[in-house]
């Protein structure tokens, strides 16, 4: 304000009108924010915010279970956080409500409201308590959605990790028995190469290391130790799958993910495995797309019988992890996770700046006219430059037959500084001869790969 009055040439008021005046523009601005805020307000939404604020005996208010943290990782906290949402959702706010200011703004006023109590709400004046409560679930609602999908990234990776483990310590229990195994199977080797040298009987050679009915079950425990689960962790992946069943239906139900075209089979996947869980299908229809299946996976998913259901769902929504985390896929409501246009103009708003050519840019809008100019820019500068150098004028510049010649730059510090910089070099510490000595005898070598 005080640089406006400067620049208009007006003088000074005293600092209390100074304030009232800022006290007042602060109030009328609050006003009007919270007039677009509550603008499209319906009686209903406004008696449904109200009923935010009550409280029944020593329960908290409907606001604060809201408001409350996420708490372990667990499948019950998901499904609490979701009820959370669907709460949201049952308040059926206007589409688009929190646009009506600007997103700082919104911030701001919702992490004013989070500080206070339900009751400290309840004595606003109506028009800024229902500003304050949109700003408030709005937000909530981008946090939430963005704590689901971490509570399930992180349900996912503590699975993934007890398999590994679980997969690790079969290894470990079974390295003794398969060590055993190979020095059996190194002797039994051995007799049949004798046998054959020699010319003997291969079954009696056989025999005469380990009898047949323990060679028969030694096969079978070498079978059993040979399976793929015994080495691989992706095998063990669905000894939890009751783990995520839990939750994932109603999460797929609540959660609205879109795709870009690099992810659209994944997201036909989500659609596939979402109308599963809604119909009780036991097995996943022929038609479900594969194409999204990375190899390490597809030998676990796509079985001779067709293709395995609990593999299939962790392979969706283990993609749909990296393509949130890549952003090709995001979801509706979400402030991590958001669609990349909702950062920029809405193409409505930008297509009526380019017509009318009152977009806030320092340069023209149309490309044609800006690369023009700065050819133009530079066509004349070069011209300036050539000028100045057939006249001889350029500065610390000279030009000849014999090439181009630049004036070394002055030492710009004073001479009189150099007894006081030799002054501060003395006050270090001076270091050891021993590790620099073995350091350059070290380098000797490479000494002459210098550059």
């Amino acid at each position: 304000m005080l640089s406006w009055l400067h620049n208009n040439k007006v003088i000074f008021p005293s600092v209390e009108v100074i304030e009232r005046t800022l006290a007042e523009a602060t109030t009328l601005a609050d006003r009007a924010v919270f007039s677009a805020l509550t603008a499209q307000l319906e009686p209903g939404h406004k008696a449904a915010l109200d009923r935010l604020l009550v409280s029944e005996g020593e329960q908290p208010s409907r606001l604060a279970w809201l408001l409350q943290p996420p708490g372990k990782i667990n499948g019950k906290n998901v499904l609490q956080h979701i009820d959370r949402l669907n709460a949201i959702e049952s308040l059926a706010l206007p589409d688009g409500i929190a646009l009506s200011v600007h997103q700082n703004r919104l911030l701001k006023l919702a992490r004013e409201g989070r500080k206070m109590s339900s009751r400290d709400l309840a004595r606003f004046t109506d028009v800024r308590r229902y500003a304050s409560l949109v700003c408030i679930i709005s937000e909530a609602r981008s946090t939430l959605t963005d704590e689901v999908i971490d509570l399930h990234e992180r349900i996912l990776s503590s699975l993934f990790s007890r398999a590994k483990r679980t997969q690790a310590e079969r290894l470990q229990q079974t390295g003794k028995l398969i060590q055993s195994k190979l020095k059996q199977y190194v002797t039994v080797g051995q007799a049949l190469l004798n046998a054959r040298e020699s010319g003997e009987d291969p079954w009696a050679a056989i025999e005469d290391v380990l009898p047949w009915q323990e060679f028969i079950n030694s096969v079978e425990e070498t079978r059993f130790l040979s399976r793929k689960d015994n080495f691989d962790p992706l095998h063990l992946i669905t000894e939890k799958y009751s783990t995520l069943r839990k939750y994932a239906p109603r999460m797929l139900s609540v959660l609205q993910f879109r795709a870009a075209p690099a992810a659209m089979q994944l997201s036909d996947a989500l659609d596939t495995v979402r109308d599963m869980y809604r119909k009780q299908l036991r097995k996943v229809p022929p038609s479900a797309p594969i194409g999204f299946i990375p190899e390490s996976w597809r030998k676990v998913v796509i079985t001779p019988t067709g293709i395995d259901r609990k593999y299939y769902e962790f392979c969706v929504l283990n993609e749909l992890k990296g393509a949130l985390r890549s952003g090709d896929t995001w979801v509706k409501g979400s402030r991590r996770y958001r669609n990349f246009d909702d950062y920029l103009i809405p193409s409505d708003d930008f297509e009526k700046s380019l017509r009318d050519n009152q977009l806030p840019l320092a340069v023209p809008a149309d490309c044609h006219e800006y690369i023009k100019s700065r050819l133009t820019l530079l066509a004349s500068r070069l011209e300036e430059v050539n000028a100045m150098a057939l006249a001889g004028d350029l500065p610390d510049v000279d030009i000849s037959d014999k090439g181009v010649k630049i004036t070394p730059l002055d030492n710009s510090v004073p001479s009189a500084a150099s007894p006081f910089g030799d002054l501060v070099y003395g006050m270090l510490p001076h270091p050891k001869r021993g590790p620099l000595g073995k350091r350059n005898l070290w380098s000797l070598p490479f000494l002459q790969h210098r550059f």
